[in-house]
């Protein structure tokens, strides 16, 4: 983050500024809303990231987003939500085992998917047997 706001959104316009407000406190770092809002295209929103003031005060309203939907999740849990609750434990404890999944990455950007048999059906779990058996 800058050291000095000011000095970060003076290097803006007018409309960048005002496309800013809106993205941050009203869309909730939303770009299409936003967009709509503030009456310009999405493009132009891509564009203006080329912008390093822009770019980071965008990046700090899509972590006030995030803190948003935080907040949303933690008031869901506290009232006893069992969605809520669910997808907390498979997103955040993931270290403790409640995964559907896991996900693999490494250096060079290559990604892969684990799929744990948890939850299929038996005969999807005895097809899958049959094709490795013989490895």
């Amino acid at each position: 983050m800058a050291k000095n706001k000011e000095q970060t959104t003076d290097k803006l316009t007018e409309r960048q500024r005002q496309f800013l407000d809106i993205f941050i406190n009203s869309a909730l770092g939303n770009v299409s809303a936003a967009a709509k809002a503030a009456g310009i295209r999405r493009e132009t929103f891509y564009l203006w990231m080329k912008n390093p003031a822009f770019k980071e005060l965008a990046a700090e309203a899509r972590e006030r987003r995030k803190d948003f939907i935080e907040s949303a999740l933690d008031k869901k849990i506290k009232e006893g939500d069992t969605s809520a609750i669910i997808f907390a434990a498979k997103t955040i404890c993931k270290d403790r085992g409640y995964i559907e999944r896991s996900e693999l990455m490494s250096d060079n950007n290559i990604h892969a998917e684990v799929q744990t048999l948890e939850g299929l059906p038996k005969e999807t779990i005895l097809k899958i047997a049959s094709l490795i058996e013989p490895y």
